[in-house]
């Protein structure tokens, strides 16, 4: 498996040559992220070692309390019309609507106990990573049209809205945008592409059709685990924006 690494790392050092000569300038970031990307991985497989020992509900819950911060932190760097309380935000949005998707996940994949490690924190990181982008689109798309809305939004205030009224135009187009990349994903499954964890399921051994079962279940959880976090968190980030904006209610 190290040489496999090797082959694909030269591969990478390949495309970042590449990018130098043609002067497309995404060399420095293909390299640090990638370099970054093998090093967490590697990590996270030792300790992952360690932890799937261990089924006490704490050390989960600890784990789970960590990746569910640093998702809310990697969300704010995503977003260009931020507010003070935008990680505190995303963080509770993340929490509300992801914790119980990976536990019913969990119980649906026939964990026993429910909170059982090597099942209910692989689903996690799993929700939590194709989440994270929807809940960045859809805070930016909506803090940028708030932006460039202003004089129409301060317009329906006048008028009497109220400021969901005033904007609801501008979360439901947010919330499309974030939810497109989910969408496009659940489209193109099974046409265009074997998906993600079907592939690792087939590589392991298992029967197809089972696989394919896993894998509608956990693509429905991602689904509605995007939906539901991206709408709490616009409506929870709604008078921040506004304020951010200057429109002041």
């Amino acid at each position: 498996m190290t040489l496999s690494i090797l082959w694909a790392s030269i591969l990478i050092l390949f495309c970042a040559a590449l990018s130098l000569v043609k002067q497309h300038k995404i060399e420095k970031s293909l390299l640090l992220s990638s370099l970054r990307a093998i090093v967490q991985v590697s990590v996270l497989g030792f300790l992952l070692k360690y932890i799937f020992q261990s089924d006490s509900p704490f050390l989960i819950a600890s784990i789970a309390f960590i990746m569910t911060v640093n998702a809310a932190i990697q969300s704010k760097s995503r977003i260009t019309e931020r507010h003070p309380q935008l990680i505190l935000n995303n963080f509770y949005s993340i929490a509300l609507s992801i914790w119980p998707m990976a536990l019913l996940a969990s119980y649906l994949f026939g964990a026993d106990p429910i909170w059982k490690t090597e099942i209910l924190l692989p689903l996690l990181g799993m929700l939590l990573g194709n989440t994270l982008t929807g809940i960045s689109l859809g805070i930016d798309s909506f803090g940028k049209a708030i932006k460039q809305h202003k004089e129409d939004i301060l317009t329906l205030l006048a008028l009497g809205a109220n400021e969901k009224e005033a904007t609801s135009s501008y979360i439901n187009d947010s919330i499309h945008t974030a939810m497109t990349p989910t969408l496009n994903a659940l489209v193109s499954m099974g046409i265009v592409s074997i998906p993600g964890m079907m592939t690792g399921q087939i590589l392991a051994g298992k029967d197809t059709t089972e696989a394919a079962s896993l894998q509608i279940v956990i693509m429905l959880l991602i689904a509605a685990a995007a939906y539901l976090a991206t709408l709490m968190a616009i409506n929870l980030s709604l008078s921040q924006v506004m304020k951010r904006n200057e429109i002041i209610c």
